[in-house]
């Protein structure tokens, strides 16, 4: 299942690089791997493949559903969205937004590269749904932000 796909064709798989061509430039979509939601923060963590030989900077926005693969849920509704850079060869993030989200929630997100430093271009498809789970407490105290 395809929550946006581009060029009709069903979801398209990431490259490595991103360097081809189509609807949106193809732009991959991120692998999301993690969502913790805990003290107030949902925590996405995951990977983007983008062309390693350069930076980048990427908008990242998510989505949250009533859970993956509902019935009618649809792609689901959008939470916010953060720009995340990514140095020469890095591809893994980790995102705090504050907020809260049901555990057991599904989350989504896309990518978008950017044009002149802040305005999003090429929007690739929805990632995979992943349920939301929560954090275990260890670590946090009032020394802590």
């Amino acid at each position: 299942m395809c929550g946006r796909c581009l060029n009709g064709d069903g979801a398209s798989a990431n490259d490595a690089d991103d360097s081809d061509s189509g609807g949106n430039n193809r732009q991959n979509h991120p692998d999301l791997a993690t969502a913790v939601v805990e003290y107030g923060a949902l925590t996405v963590g995951g990977s983007l493949p983008h062309d390693t030989s350069q930076g980048a900077a990427l908008d990242l926005a998510f989505y949250a559903s009533p859970g993956c693969g509902v019935p009618g849920a649809g792609a689901g509704f959008f939470l916010g969205d953060q720009i995340a850079q990514f140095p020469i060869g890095e591809l893994e993030f980790s995102l705090s937004l504050t907020l809260e989200v049901a555990v057991g929630a599904g989350i989504a997100a896309s990518a978008s590269s950017l044009v002149n430093g802040n305005v999003p271009a090429n929007t690739s498809e929805l990632s995979t749904c992943i349920p939301v789970t929560l954090g275990d407490g260890i670590f946090k105290n009032a020394f802590e932000s």
